[in-house]
């Protein structure tokens, strides 16, 4: 739904408007992100217990991610830059991706489950899993290195409206 609201916002729209819409749809995708990513990046050690298999399956998601972000990238803005209708191309675009994910995301909720014996364990409350995670060492580097890996994403996206207002004309 998120993914439709940026990409097809409704024809017609006042400017203020149009500027809550997207901003409401873009504060729903953030929000959606970590809620697809953080069992999708949790799933290869929850699947076995062999430090081989997870390795295997940690490279396997870290390479289909990339590729696919690199095939949406180039498919979606070849896509847009050819159609004659760009915004209707954008709502096509947007609604295919949106059934995918949730195709992608349908299919291992229904299908994979986590191993019996890993059941039940962890915190019962956010602020108890937060405890676990900063009381472990590892965990607290892999936490620093993800921060420092999307602090220029969060750069990026408060210096692309000054970039386009200011110095794009």
């Amino acid at each position: 739904l998120a993914l439709v609201m940026v990409w097809a916002p409704p024809d017609g729209l006042p400017p203020r408007a149009l500027l809550a819409w997207l901003a409401f749809g873009l504060f729903a995708f953030a929000t959606a992100m970590p809620c697809l990513d953080v069992p999708r990046l949790a799933l290869p050690a929850e699947l076995s217990p062999r430090s081989i298999d997870r390795t295997r399956l940690f490279a396997a998601n870290g390479i289909v991610t990339a590729v696919s972000g690199l095939l949406a990238l180039t498919l979606g803005i070849g896509l847009l830059r050819t159609s004659s209708d760009p915004r209707g191309a954008a709502g096509y675009l947007a609604f295919v991706l949106a059934l995918l994910t949730l195709v992608c995301v349908g299919w291992p909720i229904a299908r994979l489950r986590e191993p019996p014996e890993n059941l039940g364990r962890g915190a019962r409350s956010p602020f108890g899993a937060w405890g676990q995670v900063l009381s472990n060492p590892h965990q607290r580097r892999v936490l620093i290195a993800r921060f420092l890996q999307e602090l220029p994403m969060g750069a990026i996206s408060v210096l692309a409206p000054f970039a386009f207002q200011y110095t794009i004309r």
